[in-house]
């Protein structure tokens, strides 16, 4: 069974393709649009990833701006959006379920509560890779595809991991097979 994890206001239309899945949802612009000004927070995890150079998303406030192809992390009930109308721009929107990416990040790494920095990093062809794979299996939804998508999900949740350096956080903290620490990604 599918659903949309997105928030309400987000649906597919002439500028955005949907691309949704039991753990996650895919959204990215068709050709650059525009982002309207306004925050809020959901219980997802989300990962901005920049298709053209974007300046002007917030997370807690703070302005953040983006080279093409850098990821930006948004954590679950994380206050995020614009202060102001951009324009033109094209990115991806990653949207994972919360209890998905805790499940997964608690198996692989033995933490339990999942914090990223909201340091801007470079995306990494495998994570393009993987979600073009992902949207392609999701448009073509030939026998077997809703498994390949949760394949595919878990997939890009890990190539996340990597690419915004937790690992090397986790090992230089000690804090493997402890659970119930926070962790703080940084690069």
């Amino acid at each position: 069974m599918e659903k949309q994890i997105l928030p309400d206001f987000v649906r597919e239309n002439d500028y955005f393709s949907v691309y949704p899945s039991e753990k996650m949802t895919i959204f990215v612009t068709r050709r650059p649009s525009p982002v309207l000004k306004g925050e809020f927070s959901h219980r997802s995890y989300e990962f901005i990833v920049s298709l053209s150079p974007v300046a002007g998303f917030t997370v807690d406030g703070v302005a953040v701006s983006m080279p093409e192809n850098y990821l930006l992390p948004v954590n679950s009930n994380q206050v995020h959006g614009t202060h102001l109308l951009i324009s033109d721009v094209s990115f991806m929107n990653i949207q994972f379920e919360a209890e998905f990416i805790e499940e997964l990040f608690f198996g692989v790494y033995g933490v339990r509560d999942v914090v990223f920095a909201n340091a801007v990093v470079p995306c990494g062809e495998e994570i393009l890779f993987l979600t073009r794979k992902f949207m392609e299996e999701y448009e073509q939804r030939r026998e077997g595809y809703s498994s390949n998508l949760s394949n595919l999900s878990v997939q890009i949740a890990i190539a996340i991991f990597r690419q915004t350096g937790v690992a090397e956080h986790i090992a230089a903290a000690g804090l493997c097979r402890q659970g119930h620490r926070t962790l703080h990604s940084t690069l």
